[in-house]
């Protein structure tokens, strides 16, 4: 019934665009890309991806896809069909309809309405019944994990909530916020809060977002942080989270064992010059059911063209020293060369394929004209469990 209902919204708001002058001058952009990707595990893969990105506006309505096809050229492989096609985004949208009253979005579309979501198939409504006041209520069903063109039945994966933003009370925001997700059998989820910043200082901002479980009758999400800027130079960083993981009984992020946790770190943001900052950030970890506790400290040095970085983590969980690099550098106005490598480890979540990695990745991109780039990357994975991976990469960019 809801596919239907969202089906026959979607048609009438093609037939009414196309009343209301389709056939008139559309701003229109868009991003082709062609992509061949090769890589072995149990055989060898040459596949090719096409994917598009496009968008035409006309004066207060849009229309944006962006969608990718696959093709293996191993006739051995046995992907799902249901990943060879993707939508990751197809709607159509309103802003400011009866004099700004009203914004709407009608088909697959990201969202974050105040808390953790994602893909949602259906509508997306916002009225403005006041300057400061927004009123947003979204209907329809979750996405398909895979995001291919298929849509869950509503007895799946039904989804439905609402957020009323209130702006400038005191220099603040206060944002409530409701959600349900459930099935024919069960409620999932059902999550209501409140969320808050305040400016009321140029040089501190301050963030609380209080979330409740209403079907654990638990607390979900607390999550607090401070920010002082005193100088233009430098700034401040100190945060609070606890946090349930999130995760439903059929998503993917069941490969991994998240654990509910508790977090307080202290970051630090020091400009050195207009080209180069440093980065340093200090977290301590608490599982819960007193599973452990870990310490981390992350430290980034960062110029225009990338960054490198150190980690190191101790504690129950045990102690690590990671890595990280991400450069490039312009050779000529048109040739510019990248490296990231990656040596580090999931430390909250148990990962059952593996825990340790080197993850390295050398890139060539060549723009040959503001419409047209290219760009080849070389990619190499080993871990302690795993063989040895080696992947090739290479891209073909239009844009217009």
């Amino acid at each position: 019934m809801m596919k239907k209902i969202i089906s026959l919204i979607c048609l009438l708001l093609i037939v009414g665009l196309w009343t209301q002058g389709w056939s008139q001058t559309w701003e229109t952009r868009g991003k082709l890309t062609t992509a061949i990707y090769a890589f072995e595990d149990s055989i060898q893969h040459q596949r090719v991806y096409e994917t598009v990105r496009f968008e035409a506006k006309h004066d207060k309505f849009r229309f944006n896809f962006a969608g990718r096809a696959m093709m293996d050229m191993n006739s051995d492989d046995e992907t799902d069909d249901e990943r060879l096609l993707k939508a990751h985004s197809a709607s159509i949208s309103g802003d400011g309809l009866f004099n700004g009253l009203l914004d709407f979005t009608v088909g697959r579309q990201f969202l974050h309405p105040g808390l953790v979501f994602g893909s949602l198939d259906g509508v997306n409504l916002v009225w403005h019944p006041m300057e400061k006041l927004d009123w947003q209520m979204y209907g329809g069903v979750e996405s398909h994990l895979y995001r291919s063109f298929k849509i869950y039945n509503s007895d799946d994966a039904t989804v439905y909530g609402t957020a009323l933003r209130y702006r400038d009370v005191f220099n603040s925001t206060i944002q409530l916020v409701y959600f349900n997700k459930s099935t024919a059998d069960e409620t999932q989820w059902e999550i209501a809060g409140v969320n808050l910043n305040n400016r009321s200082l140029s040089w501190l901002n301050l963030s609380l977002q209080a979330h409740n479980d209403l079907v654990n009758e638990r607390l979900h999400r607390l999550y607090g942080q401070v920010r002082l800027i005193p100088s233009e130079r430098y700034n401040l960083v100190f945060r609070y989270k606890q946090q349930y993981p999130q995760v439903y009984g059929d998503s993917f992020f069941k490969i991994f064992d998240i654990k509910q946790y508790e977090q307080l770190s202290f970051g630090a943001n020091y400009f050195i010059t207009a080209k180069y900052a440093l980065m340093a950030d200090y977290q301590m970890v608490s599982l819960a059911d007193g599973e452990g506790n870990a310490n981390r400290l992350y430290i980034t040095l960062s110029d225009l063209n990338g960054s490198i970085g150190f980690i190191y983590e101790s504690g129950d969980l045990g102690d690590e020293t990671g890595f990280l690099f991400d450069y490039g550098y312009d050779v000529t106005e048109k040739l510019t060369v990248s490296a990231s490598v990656d040596f580090s480890r999931y430390r909250l979540e148990e990962v059952y394929d593996y825990e340790r990695q080197v993850g390295n990745a050398f890139k060539l991109a060549y723009k040959f004209s503001n419409n047209l780039r290219a760009d080849v990357e070389y990619q190499f994975l080993n871990n302690y469990v795993k063989y040895e991976d080696h992947r090739l990469l290479a891209h073909i960019h239009f844009m217009w």
